[in-house]
C-alpha cells in the first residue's frame, strides 16, 4: 500500500505503560520491536508513569519511535480534564526520559468541544505547552503519585478501596500504581512513595517562588467523630463511581501534629491544612531531578 501511494504507511500500537503490563495482556512487544513489525509504540493508555527506559532498551538499534500516550477520559480518579499544571508535569517527565514525541487520546482542542467549550480551551492550552521541553521550562507543574483502579466503571476495573488483581486485562487498570497506600498506626515504618520530578529545581532555585507537597488522607475510624472535630472532606469529580463523585473520609483536625513527612530522608516542618489537604513547605535544594523518595509516618 505504501508503494502504491508513493509515501510511507506507518504502523503504530498503543500498549500498556510497562513491559510487565504488556506481558500480562499477552502482548509480546519485545518480539514486535525486534522484528520491526511497527514504526511507533504508544505506551501509556491511561497512566502517567510510563517506563520509557524499558521500552527504549527493547527498541535500541531499531527504527521504532516511542510516543507515550496520555488519555483524558479513561483516567485515574481525580485526573479527568485536570489543570494544565498536571499535563505540563507529565509531559516534562516524559521528555526527560527520552520520548520521541507525545500522543494524546480523547483530546479535542476545538473550542466547540461537545461536552464543554471550557474543555476545548484546556486541551488547546495543553497542546501549546506540552509539545517541547523549551515551552515547559519554568511553567507551574503538579507532579503526582498515581492511584490505581477507577476511571472505567467497577465492573471492568476493580475499585481501589476494595482492590483485587484484575483478570480481564491489565491495560487501563494502573495496577502497579501505589495509591491508595496505608499508613502504619504503630509508627514503626514509613510508607514509601516515589515522586518523579523532571525539573532541576536546584539549578532553577531563583525562579522557584514556592514548592508544596500536598497529602490527602482518608481515615475510616474518624467517622465516629463529630464533623466539627475533623478536617473538611474533599470531593472530586471522576468516572466509574456513583454520581461521578469520589469523597475521602476526613481525619481529625489534630492529624497535622501526628504525621511526619520525609523527602529523601529529610524531615520536613509540620504541615498546615488547606481545604482538607495537608501541605508541607519545601526547599528546592531538597529535590533531586527525577526520582524522589517520600516517607510518611504517623508518630
Amino acid at each position: 500500500m505504501a508503494r502504491k501511494r508513493g509515501r510511507p504507511l506507518l504502523i503504530s500500537a498503543r500498549v500498556p505503560e510497562n513491559l510487565e503490563g504488556c506481558l500480562f495482556d499477552g502482548l509480546d512487544v519485545e518480539t514486535w520491536t525486534g522484528e520491526e513489525l511497527m514504526d511507533l509504540l504508544a505506551p501509556g493508555v491511561r497512566s502517567f508513569d510510563v517506563d520509557l527506559a524499558a521500552f527504549r532498551r527493547i527498541t535500541a538499534g531499531t527504527h521504532v519511535k516511542l510516543y507515550p500516550s496520555i488519555d483524558d477520559h479513561h483516567t485515574s480518579d481525580r485526573y479527568q480534564i485536570p489543570p494544565s499544571e498536571i499535563y505540563c508535569a507529565v509531559a516534562a517527565n516524559w521528555w526527560l526520559q527520552g520520548a520521541d514525541s507525545i500522543q494524546t487520546f480523547n483530546f479535542n482542542p476545538a473550542l466547540n468541544f461537545p461536552f464543554s467549550p471550557a474543555v476545548g480551551k484546556i486541551h488547546l492550552q495543553a497542546y501549546r505547552e506540552i509539545g517541547d521541553p523549551k515551552t515547559l521550562r519554568h511553567k507551574d507543574k503538579v507532579f503526582v503519585v498515581q492511584r490505581r483502579g477507577g476511571g472505567h466503571g467497577q465492573t471492568v476495573i476493580p475499585n481501589p478501596k476494595d482492590w483485587t488483581t484484575p483478570r480481564l486485562m491489565y491495560f487501563n487498570t494502573n495496577m502497579f500504581a501505589p495509591l491508595p497506600a496505608r499508613l502504619a498506626n504503630d509508627g514503626k515504618a514509613d510508607t514509601l512513595l516515589i515522586v518523579i520530578v523532571a525539573d532541576d529545581l536546584m539549578a532553577d532555585e531563583k525562579q522557584v517562588e514556592r514548592i508544596t507537597i500536598r497529602v490527602l488522607l482518608s481515615a475510616p475510624a474518624a467517622n465516629r467523630l463529630p464533623a466539627t472535630w475533623r478536617l473538611p472532606s474533599v470531593v472530586v469529580a471522576t468516572i466509574g463511581h456513583p454520581n461521578g463523585r469520589l469523597e475521602n473520609i476526613p481525619p481529625e483536625k489534630s492529624i497535622e501534629q501526628q504525621i511526619e513527612l520525609r523527602l529523601n530522608n529529610i524531615l520536613l516542618p509540620r504541615p498546615t491544612t488547606s481545604k482538607g489537604w495537608l501541605e508541607f513547605s519545601e526547599n528546592p535544594k531538597q529535590f533531586a531531578r527525577r526520582h524522589n523518595l517520600v516517607g510518611l509516618r504517623i508518630k
